[in-house]
């Protein structure tokens, strides 16, 4: 029994000093937090809905320059996922496959709503997207976290502007969410993908 005392006693140090291992190393990595975000968006008619909201609902005040207000409203966004479709073709028998057609990038935006004005005004660039030229209209979208741009888009347009559900039965902030596309994106170690066709020289690795 003392052999077998002194390897526990063994296992039970050496498991401690594991456990103390795993834990410091745990602490001290930097790792990403879900909310721990920011969104930048950028339209030629977004500073006329701060005016408006300003004017219409005496808020200016209360949460100052409401050509950003909707920094208050944004509840998540997510980064595009990025795919492309599978191409292949057999050649003396043997499969060869590339991913070279990328698909377009679509991302959410879930918002909050501002006395139903930031939905009308999604609304309104998703209408004015029908007859006015991509540079006059299109959105630019930067989306960060811990300080550094993960994506970010000059092209986007709206493909969608999700329902709103009202509840007599419920009571809660009004929410909404608008989707958004776009061809090419830039971040922190990539830039103007599908812009450039030396692309490749842009790589940092």
């Amino acid at each position: 029994m003392g052999i077998l005392g002194k390897i526990q006693d063994q296992l039970a140090d050496a498991l401690a000093v594991k456990v103390n291992t795993v834990t410091s190393s745990i602490m001290t990595t930097p790792w990403d937090f879900s909310d721990d975000f920011s969104v930048l968006i950028e339209n030629p008619k977004l500073k006329d809905w701060g005016k408006s909201i300003s004017y219409q609902f005496g808020m200016l005040s209360m949460l100052g320059d409401m050509s950003h207000s909707w920094e208050a409203s944004v509840i998540s966004v997510e980064v595009p996922q990025l795919s492309s479709q599978e191409n292949d073709i057999v050649l003396g028998g043997r499969r060869f496959v590339n991913v070279r057609q990328n698909e377009l990038f679509r991302f959410n935006i879930k918002f909050r709503d501002v006395h139903g004005s930031l939905r009308d005004f999604f609304t309104k660039v998703w209408i004015a997207q029908q007859y006015m030229y991509l540079d006059d209209i299109a959105t630019i979208i930067t989306i960060k976290a811990h300080d550094a741009v993960l994506f970010k888009a000059s092209k986007c347009l709206i493909s969608q502007i999700s329902a709103q559900t009202f509840d007599h039965n419920n009571t809660g902030l009004s929410e909404f969410d608008v989707t958004f596309v776009c061809p090419d994106f830039s971040n922190y170690s990539v830039k103007d993908f599908g812009i450039d066709s030396e692309y490749s020289n842009s790589f940092l690795f």
